[in-house]
């Protein structure tokens, strides 16, 4: 019994990871869809995602 509790468990950290992953998946879509219509549109996101190089391979 313990070892089903046990594989409960593992079953809901691998859930728990699956979900983060895809969240983050859907979020980087996004920026990058809002980014890709107006690229100005958000200066922070390119100073996170590499800074000035990333910002004159994309514009």
């Amino acid at each position: 019994f313990s070892g089903f509790l046990l594989n409960l468990r593992k079953k809901q950290k691998l859930a728990k990871k699956v979900s983060f992953v895809g969240g983050a998946l859907l979020l980087f879509v996004a920026i990058l869809i809002l980014t890709g219509t107006n690229i100005y549109y958000d200066d922070w996101i390119f100073k996170i995602l590499g800074g000035e190089r990333f910002t004159s391979a994309v514009g």
